[in-house]
């Protein structure tokens, strides 16, 4: 039998949090999925998660006036592009 530390099972624990994310509408969410914006300044922008900050909202990397800009967004405001 192998043993596994704790801190090894933190760091997975960890791994798996930032990449997925339940969304209200009981779709998984993934870091690196595209996704639109559903309301607001940049509804209908087509952007991608690149971080999981907490439960109640996605990170995104927008491109405004040629720079890129990281925001978040509440995970409600966005749907993931088939």
């Amino acid at each position: 039998m192998i043993g596994v530390s704790k801190s090894q099972v933190s760091r997975l624990c960890v791994e798996i949090d930032e990449r997925v994310i339940n969304s209200t509408r009981g779709i998984a969410r993934l870091v690196l999925d595209k996704v639109r914006v559903l309301a607001g300044p940049f509804a209908d922008t087509i952007t991608t998660i690149e971080t999981l900050p907490d439960q109640a909202r996605i990170g995104v990397l927008l491109e405004l006036l040629g720079r890129k800009v990281k925001t978040t967004l509440p995970r409600d405001g966005i749907e993931k592009i088939s």
